[in-house]
């Protein structure tokens, strides 16, 4: 499958920059101008969300192929991958399948390990409060905000699923596919096993209040990546590149700069 990308900049290295569940290319915009005096910068869609194509299923190593497809045709590698959430597992898997097309990974608060049970039935609630959303009746884009946070008790996170509520043909509709996520979210909040290790550098970048990148994820973590490093953004949560832009871009640009090919 070929995606849906954003590019700026026209010169140096390759950076590919990939998103969360629920999230589209234009989450890193900031980033993306940031880094663009200096680097070519993708960001992708990925399948199923903003402006790329649907499918009835997804996974990391169909995720993975999307991504091969999409850039080997323009020559884009080796690249820079970032990705956060989704996205930063997204980047992982890429990297131990195919270690000779990146040249560093930076990895945005999440870790290589299933997050269980308890993560699974809460994305199956905020699918289920989006699926249930009357779209057909609705008016404005507050009305949907009101009606989603009757099941959804956290503003944040109703204004980022927001983003992808657009009016077109005179009515309102998801621009995610909605029912190919939810017939995937196991494998997503997962993480395949490969008999595999990346041996370039990578950094974890996580956020202080956030607890997706915790202790318990570092043995499994330094089996896959051995160079591994962490930084954590302080009074950062899960979205840490948009809570923090400035502090987080002080410490991926150094990254990589020791990088550059």
């Amino acid at each position: 499958m070929k995606l849906f990308y954003r590019q700026v900049g026209s010169g140096g290295p390759n950076v590919f920059l990939l998103h969360g569940l629920y999230g589209n290319s234009f989450n890193w915009a900031s980033i993306a101008q940031s880094l663009s005096n200096f680097y070519q910068v993708f960001s992708f869609d990925l399948r199923n969300h903003g402006h790329s194509p649907s499918s009835s299923f997804m996974d990391y190593f169909l995720m993975a192929e999307d991504i091969r497809q999409t850039a080997e045709p323009m020559e884009l590698f080796p690249a820079h991958l970032i990705g956060h959430s989704l996205g930063g597992k997204l980047a992982m898997v890429f990297a131990l399948s195919f270690p000779q097309w990146v040249s560093s990974l930076v990895v945005v608060d999440i870790a290589p390990v299933d997050y269980g049970k308890e993560a699974v039935q809460e994305h199956f609630k905020i699918l289920e409060a989006m699926r249930s959303l009357p779209l057909s009746d609705l008016k404005t884009r507050k009305e949907a905000e009101v009606l989603l946070l009757k099941t959804i008790n956290n503003k944040t996170l109703v204004q980022f699923l927001l983003t992808n509520l657009v009016y077109q043909s005179e009515r309102y509709v998801w621009r995610i596919n909605l029912e190919g996520i939810r017939a995937s979210i196991e494998k997503l909040t997962a993480f395949p096993f490969l008999h595999a290790c990346f041996p370039g550098r990578t950094l974890f970048i996580a956020g202080e209040r956030s607890n997706y990148l915790e202790a318990s994820s570092i043995q499994p973590l330094f089996f896959f990546f051995p160079k591994a490093t962490f930084v954590k953004i302080r009074d950062a949560g899960h979205w840490v590149h948009f809570e923090k832009p400035k502090e987080f871009l002080e410490v991926l640009i150094p990254f990589l700069r020791e990088n550059r090919e």
